[in-house]
Parts: C-alpha cells; structure tokens; sequence
C-alpha cells in the first residue's frame, strides 16, 4: 500500500522551506535582514536619560526671589543655567546657536508682584525643534517653579498667620511656556511602532514577490503546483513568510512594551491578530503583482512604489484628511493603514475592542476582495509558462 499523500498546501509548505534550507539569500530575507532591521531601528530611537541640559536665563529682575529661581533651576538634573543675564541678546545667541534649549524670562519687578500678594509671569521659551530635549528641559523648569512658588505660598501663609499681610488667592509665580520652531516627532514610541512594521511589511512584500516569481522565472509553476489547486499553492509557499515576519513584529512589539517599558494600554492579542493579517493582504498583493508584472523586476518595481510610501500616506506621520482624491485613494488602499489604526487605538489610546474591529475588517476586505483576480492571474501564468515550455 502506497504511503498517503500529503495535502496541495503542506506538500507546498514542505517544499517552499526546502528551498529555504538551500538558499542563504532567502535564509537572509526570512532571518538576517529583519534582524538587523529590529536591531538598528530600536537602537536607532533608543533615548538616554539626558541630563544638565543647557538654559539660558534673563534676570531683569535682579532680585532674591530671582536668584533663588535660578539656582533652583539649576538644581535639577535635567537642567543647567549656562548664563544668567540681563543681557537679551546675549541669551538669543546662545539659542540660535543651539547651545541652549530654553530661555527663561524673569520680569522686572517680578518680587514686588509677589510681595504685593499678586502672581507673577516667568516665560520660557524652549526650542520645540529638538522636540525631546526641548520638551525635557520645560518640564524641569516648570517644576523648578513650582516648588519655589509652593514655598513662596506656604511663606505667604505664615505671614497671614502672623498678621502681618492678607494671603492672596493667586500662585506667586505663574508659568507661560511658548514653543519656538517646528516640532519633531522623534520621540521613541511613536516613531520606533510606526517604522518597524513600515520596513517590515515593504521587505515581507518583495520576499513574497520574488517566491512567486521565482517558479514562474524557473519554469516550475507545474511542479509547484502540482495536482492541487492554485489556491493550495500559494497558501503553502507564502505561510511560512506570513508567519516568520508576523513574529518579527511581534518581537519589535516585545522590545517596547516588554523591554522598553511602553504600555500596551489594549489588547495585545487584537495587535498580533492585525499584524498577522496585514502580513495575508501583502500577500494577496503580492500574488497580484507578481500574477500582473509577469516577470520579478516589474512585479517587484511596482510593489515597492506600492507600499514603499507607507509612512507617509498611511496618516500617521502626516495627516491625509482633507488631501486630494489620489492621497485618499492610497491612504486606503494600504493594509498598513488600518494597522496602524489599529495599533494605535489598541497600544496608545486603550479603545475597547469593539472601537477596532473596522479596522479588523478592512484588513480581512483585502485577501476576500483580491482573492479571485489573484486566483486567475496565477492560473494564467501557469498555463504561459506550460505554453512556452512546450
């Protein structure tokens, strides 16, 4: 009795990781590549601990109260008073040259105000251009503020207890905080869970390609094929890359939340289900580009102008609403973009399950609506290639 076959797609399975097992290109395309992806993009957007970063202050004030703000700023570990000055220009050239990222601005009269039971205004102008040591740096200094105009209440109401002056209703010293430049998103979290799935959904694309591609460029589509379904086929030889690059998500999802310390506000498993099928529509697209172009240099040519543009029209680095019909129109057609919802619903915002399924949806739509053009653009290279090897 002969041994029992096994299925059109374990058989395609088996003999996709046989090749494999042969090729250190594809070995490289499956297991360095996005390694090295992971590796250098998270080391890439790693943030130290930045210390004594570089203020200036203008002092026109001149006073106690003055003083003590500035050693109180200089007292944080985030913050360092590079100059102290009455001087504006002096402290514009030290920030135009970058050499400090915020000036705070001590008015005149700035302890009479205080004196007289009124609130007074310190300004802070950071550089929001360096958006993390910017922002770090008004944070010191907003506490720095804080505290000393904490004491200055708590001595206020001493004085009322002492009789000797009405307390006032007012913070003694306000903050004003203005940002100068244009901000960068270059913060870790926002930047690292977009860029990782963008690289790593372009390279999944071109592998999945140039597989495809491969039995049509070798004349094997018939022993590829075999006696199965095209269907079969092509599930057999495009899981094991769905699957290998699902996990190497998972494993950039594992450095931020698990490594990195950024909370998954949602559900972790509705981000792995959505990255997994993502990873099923690029490969109904790649079946519909390698089934189109009809050799591996057009088909791998249009699925890199395809989703090669992802970050930038998947409207998370920039907004689409209101963009012209083209924009729209790729803006939806990208499965990167209702992952990216997704992620960011689930990951930052904590939405409920039920907020995220139309992005599920929209990412099941892509397989379900590509399916039969995907099936008739293979069976049609199947037969051109059994024509020409005839």
């Amino acid at each position: 009795m002969s041994a029992r076959q096994p299925s059109p797609i374990v058989r395609c399975w088996r003999r996709e990781w046989q090749h494999v097992a042969r090729s250190r290109w594809d070995q490289f395309l499956l297991f360095g590549f996005p390694l090295i992806l992971v590796v250098v993009i998270a080391w890439i957007f790693t943030p130290s601990v930045a210390t004594e970063l570089p203020v200036a202050v203008i002092d026109h004030d001149a006073s106690p109260v003055s003083r003590a703000l500035v050693r109180r700023i200089d007292a944080t570990s985030s913050a360092h008073v590079v100059l102290s000055t009455s001087d504006d220009e002096a402290a514009r050239r030290l920030f135009r040259r970058a050499e400090a990222y915020a000036i705070v601005d001590i008015p005149q009269n700035t302890e009479r105000e205080i004196n007289r039971g009124l609130s007074a205004k310190i300004y802070i102008f950071f550089n929001d251009s360096f958006y993390s040591s910017g922002n770090q740096v008004r944070r010191a200094v907003e506490g720095a503020i804080q505290s000393l105009s904490g004491e200055l209440a708590g001595a206020r109401l001493t004085d009322k207890r002492a009789g000797q002056r009405p307390v006032a209703a007012t913070s003694p010293l306000n903050v004003q905080a203005v940002s100068l430049f244009n901000p960068q998103v270059s913060f870790e979290q926002a930047l690292v869970s977009m860029v990782h799935p963008a690289v790593l959904h372009l390279l999944a694309l071109c592998a999945m390609i140039g597989a495809i591609c491969r039995e049509a460029d070798d004349g094997r589509m018939d022993d590829w094929i075999g006696d199965g379904s095209v269907a079969a086929a092509l599930a057999g030889k495009l899981l094991p890359y769905i699957l290998v690059y699902t996990a190497w998500n998972l494993v950039a999802l594992a450095w931020l939340s698990g490594i990195r310390g950024w909370t998954v506000e949602g559900s972790v498993w509705l981000i792995a289900l959505a990255q997994w099928l993502m990873y099923v529509a690029y490969a109904a697209f790649a079946v519909l580009f390698a089934g189109a172009a009809g050799e591996t240099a057009r088909a791998l040519s249009a699925g890199s102008l395809f989703a090669g543009p992802s970050l930038a029209y998947a409207n998370t680095l920039f907004p689409t609403i209101g963009a012209p019909m083209f924009v729209q129109v790729w803006t939806h057609a990208l499965p990167y973009t209702a992952y990216m919802r997704l992620q960011n619903q689930q990951w930052q915002m904590g939405s409920s399950i039920a907020d995220s399924l139309p992005q599920i949806a929209a990412l099941l739509a892509f397989p379900i609506v590509l399916a039969l053009p995907c099936l008739w653009l293979m069976s049609r290279a199947r037969h051109k290639t059994g024509v020409v090897a005839t």
